[in-house]
């Protein structure tokens, strides 16, 4: 498989390919498979990719992250949760992706405004004419259908690169942080990001675990497959557990990662000890003071509790 860059040193936003070159029914790795993810259009402004990152999606778009366990350790994982405290039961204790682990793990802000998806149809449309260029035809939008909208614009002016970068953050969204097995995302979001110099207040990264947390319920209960940011799950784990036997040669089977989360006694409780800090400090300091008292986490959609009592040592 040929390496491409993420990013370049040049003056291009470069990120390889927005459609997925994945089987039809596998789940979008914007994180970990860039080489077959990133975008196939050039974004030859570095003022775009600017705004993508000062909404605080930046690490998103920027990590490459080499090694992970596969699905079938989420998979394993599940059979570990609790959907009614949101926590696993390993190694004689209860542990979960706390806000400030989910902040270390994708970069964006835990505290902030709340969204709001209360849109007409004749909002909807007027909405996405006015932030896209292109009107929505339903209540949500194809992602894919962004892509085949965006391949050919131009970036020129300031409210082409503005236009793109929204179209970005939402792909992202729909491909990635809040996915669907419909290949959806609802064009609510895009009232976070009507100006993009506010959109960094609003609290994406809460709305995001709040997903993660009731698309694990769904998993444990068998309800459906894995669907959003759930291979974020497989980077937790590898801060928290010791996953080297897991991670030579082939991906183990579920048999195998069964009986390893059986055996396994011993959890880095404290991983993030000495770390640098990510971003900015006050998002940094609001992980970190969410991540020690209860709280709920609301996704438009869904809203979600994380226990801090029944995790913090």
């Amino acid at each position: 498989m040929a390496t491409k860059r993420v990013c370049g040193d040049d003056d291009g936003f470069v990120i390889n390919r927005w459609d997925p070159q994945l089987p039809p029914n596998a789940i979008p790795e914007i994180l970990y498979r860039p080489t077959d993810h990133r975008s196939q259009i050039a974004w030859q402004q570095r003022e775009t990719r600017q705004l993508v990152i000062d909404v605080g999606f930046g690490k998103l778009t920027n990590d490459t992250i080499t090694r992970r366990p596969g699905p079938t350790l989420v998979l394993a994982l599940a059979e570990w949760w609790w959907d009614t405290t949101h926590t696993f039961h390993i190694a004689g204790r209860e542990y979960t992706m706390s806000p400030y682990d989910f902040y270390r793990l994708i970069g964006l802000r835990m505290r902030g405004r709340w969204f709001t998806f209360e849109l007409t149809k004749a909002d909807r449309k007027a909405l996405t004419l006015c932030l896209l260029g292109v009107p929505c035809p339903s209540a949500t939008l194809k992602y894919p259908a962004l892509l085949a909208a965006y391949s050919q614009r131009g970036q020129d002016t300031a409210e082409d690169r503005t236009q793109m970068a929204r179209a970005f953050i939402l792909y992202l969204l729909g491909a990635f942080l809040v996915a669907n097995s419909a290949q959806t995302v609802e064009p609510g979001w895009l009232l976070a990001l009507d100006n993009l110099t506010t959109a960094r207040e609003y609290g994406w990264g809460s709305a995001v675990l709040s997903h993660l947390y009731a698309t694990m319920d769904s998993l444990s209960r068998l309800v459906s497959d894995p669907t959003g940011c759930w291979c974020l799950w497989g980077s937790w784990a590898r801060e928290y557990l010791t996953l080297e036997p897991l991670m030579d040669g082939d991906e183990a089977s579920h048999i195998v990662v069964r009986e390893f989360l059986d055996r396994l006694d011993r959890v880095n409780a404290r991983p993030w000890v000495g770390a640098p800090e990510l971003g900015p400090q006050d998002w940094e300091e609001d992980a970190r003071e969410i991540s020690e008292i209860s709280c709920l986490l609301s996704y438009p959609r869904a809203r979600t509790f994380y226990f801090a009592k029944r995790v913090v040592p």
